[in-house]
């Protein structure tokens, strides 16, 4: 992605390689390989649909998950 709109929460040095997308019923999702240490070491996927929140919303929603599984790593 080019924002890194879940890269947001990671501190520096975290590797991240991210693909997103969205669809139709509020549907929005990502897939990350993460990791610590500039290395990947987990393949993270995220996914949500049949909201009504908007696209802004989504991402909001998404980097707060991001956020807790850094807080949780």
């Amino acid at each position: 992605m080019q924002d890194h709109f879940c890269a947001r929460p990671f501190p520096a040095g975290w590797f991240i390689a991210d693909k997103s997308g969205a669809g139709e019923r509020g549907s929005r999702g990502i897939i990350a390989a993460l990791g610590p240490d500039g290395k990947p070491s987990r393949i993270v996927v995220i996914y949500t649909t049949g909201s009504q929140a908007t696209m802004d919303e989504r991402n909001r929603q998404i980097a707060e998950i991001g956020a807790s599984l850094i807080k949780h790593w």
